[in-house]
């Protein structure tokens, strides 16, 4: 029996220490990373506009598939550190296609203060999210937006949906107004006016024309000159000339409007009589 205990005891005081050993490497371990840095977390983020709708971007008189837009966004973002901002040290955003196959940009998020950013040291980090695409581009996008914090700990990420759309509406006249009847023995000129809108915004309107009985197409304007009121109000204006004065007859004068896509607008048709 003694011989037994005489070898059974130093077995396990020698075990104990080996665990002893390996219990305080593990503390200083975890001591030592602690103090290096603490990750962040990314508690939420939002981006406007989520929707891009490419056919109201205009960089030209009509808007062709290969013309290369640039995109701006604004994010947000709203990430907490335990150790306080002082555990942030940036916040970051990437755009990339809904496969992440293609890269459109990077870039950083600030809680500075500074526009888009509305109030310094609140922890909510805004940025201008900027990109170039081809306006025949359409589909899915994500934005990924992440944190890192001292000791270069990444956080969380958020991403994103950004949806590239092309939903182009044509334009719609209304409100013609003009004479019924001229008398060239009278009359040097008339004057007609045409309102022109479009959902996509007035500056989407490339042209307002007339013609007459199937002729080639004259342009009304909406620039404040030849008998235009007030520039871009939406108001066309044409000043018909009568000298030398036409036929006396009946002439069907055709209104249309188009887009910088080229859609055309519904067809107004006036007949108006020229009288001696």
């Amino acid at each position: 029996m003694n011989q037994f205990l005489s070898t059974y005891i130093p077995k396990f005081t020698f075990s104990s220490i080996l665990l002893f050993l390996f219990l305080s490497c593990e503390k200083k371990d975890s001591t030592l990373i602690d103090s290096q840095g603490t990750s962040p977390l990314l508690i939420s983020a939002s981006l406007s506009p989520s929707t891009i709708n490419t056919d109201t971007i205009n960089i030209g008189p009509t808007r062709l598939p290969e013309d290369v837009l640039n995109i701006s966004l604004t994010a947000f973002a709203k990430v907490m550190s335990s150790v306080g901002q002082e555990g942030i040290s940036q916040v970051d955003y990437v755009i990339k296609n809904i496969g992440g196959s293609t890269f459109l940009n990077s870039g950083l998020l600030l809680d500075n203060g500074i526009a888009p950013d509305i109030t310094n040291g609140d922890s909510i980090y805004s940025g201008t999210v900027t990109f170039k695409v081809i306006r025949s581009t359409v589909g899915t996008f994500s934005v990924e937006i992440q944190s890192e914090g001292t000791g270069g700990y990444r956080s969380n990420s958020l991403v994103l949906p950004l949806q590239i759309i092309r939903a182009n509406q044509p334009p719609t006249l209304s409100n013609l107004q003009a004479p019924d009847t001229v008398h060239t023995l009278t009359q040097t000129m008339f004057i007609i006016t045409v309102r022109a809108s479009d959902s996509d915004g007035l500056a989407d309107i490339k042209s307002v024309t007339r013609s007459t009985d199937g002729g080639t197409p004259r342009f009304l304007n909406d620039e404040g000159v030849n008998g235009d009121q007030t520039a871009g109000d939406g108001i066309y204006t044409e000043t018909v000339s009568l000298n030398p004065p036409p036929p006396p007859r009946d002439y069907d004068f055709t209104f249309q409007a188009f887009d910088r896509s080229n859609a055309v607008s519904n067809v107004i048709t006036k007949r108006i009589t020229v009288a001696p």
